[in-house]
């Protein structure tokens, strides 16, 4: 809901239409299967004619997880992580040096993401808190 694509875009000349996928971000972090992921995005673009795109952008922090499943349900469409450049704009715009703690801050308790969170950050020091 922010439009920060949208707007990003526009300040090049170039027009996007967004899609919501509902579920998604929760299906990824409460460790379903792939194949309900993979559900999830399909029925998402049912009524899309995909032709029209060459580029499919992940516009969640939870999608770049299943990039894979992404590219597998729409084989025709380049995938575009911002992660990256989000990172390095962050890291640019705070320049700033922290405790090397990493907090994580989550509205429900999800042992999945607490094991992905291991998984991705094994030597990190982190710390993830359940908001109430």
């Amino acid at each position: 809901e922010s439009e920060i694509y949208q707007n990003g875009f526009k300040m090049i000349g170039k027009e996007i239409v967004t899609l919501p996928i509902r579920d998604l971000a929760g299906a990824i972090e409460f460790g379903e299967s792939d194949e309900k992921v993979e559900q999830i995005i399909r029925d998402s673009f049912n009524d899309i004619d995909t032709s029209e795109f060459d580029t499919l952008i992940l516009g969640c922090t939870h999608y770049p997880l299943v990039r894979e499943i992404f590219a597998r349900t729409l084989p025709a469409l380049t995938i575009f992580d911002p992660a990256t450049a989000v990172a390095l704009r962050v890291a640019t715009d705070m320049n700033e040096e922290g405790n090397g703690v990493i907090r994580f801050l989550i509205s429900k308790d999800s042992e999945p993401f607490r094991a992905r969170v291991d998984m991705l950050l094994p030597v990190s020091q982190n710390e993830i808190r359940v908001l109430e």
